[in-house]
């Protein structure tokens, strides 16, 4: 009884092993960053929100008129991690731009695969079936995007990565969620030549 009890006790710490590591796993979103090496990014010391007559992605106004209160929030955690890197945020003259919105991309997927049993008898016969469902459920993955622009408006640095706004219940929540995405994409800008 005692060997039962020990294994009862090992399985129920592997599992609880197993499914932290899958949880904290999935809150490490790579990021993925791209910039134009011929350019200084040394000289971008005052960087200002990128003029709305400036925009030429659709996305980025769609994004602040569906979503006002996140994209404060975003709006918000780039002055932050910006200024705590010693770059002025919305200080003239501007010798660069920034600009940033949530990309949602919708994609079909297996839901976990859930599994029954049963046993049964029929007269003599007796018997068990197993089965297993695995229907296709709607998923998102939202990802954030920062640009970065030169004073003629090009883009000269991209970062990217993917928040799950799902794991936010609150405002507080959201915020510190976003707080975190945007310091993990900005902690690459200046890029290090």
């Amino acid at each position: 009884m005692l060997q039962i009890s020990a294994l009862s006790s090992t399985c129920k710490t592997l599992g609880l092993i197993i499914s932290s590591a899958l949880l904290f796993s999935g809150c490490s979103a790579p990021v993925s960053k791209d910039y134009n090496p011929n350019v200084d990014f040394q000289r971008y010391q005052n960087i200002s929100f990128l003029p709305a007559d400036r925009v030429e992605n659709n996305a980025i106004l769609k994004y602040k008129a569906e979503q006002p209160l996140q994209a404060q929030r975003i709006k918000i955690a780039i002055e932050e991690s910006l200024q705590a890197k010693g770059i002025s945020v919305e200080r003239d003259p501007a010798n660069g731009f920034v600009s940033y919105y949530v990309q949602t991309e919708t994609y079909m997927a297996q839901d976990p695969v859930s599994i029954g049993f049963g046993f049964g008898t029929f007269g003599r016969h007796g018997g068990i079936m197993f089965g297993a469902n695995e229907p296709l459920v709607e998923s998102k993955d939202y990802n954030l995007i920062i640009d970065i622009y030169d004073p003629n408006y090009q883009v000269v640095w991209r970062g990217k990565t993917e928040v799950d706004f799902t794991l936010a219940n609150s405002p507080q929540e959201s915020m510190q969620l976003i707080q975190a995405a945007v310091q993990k994409v900005l902690a690459n800008f200046p890029p290090k030549k």
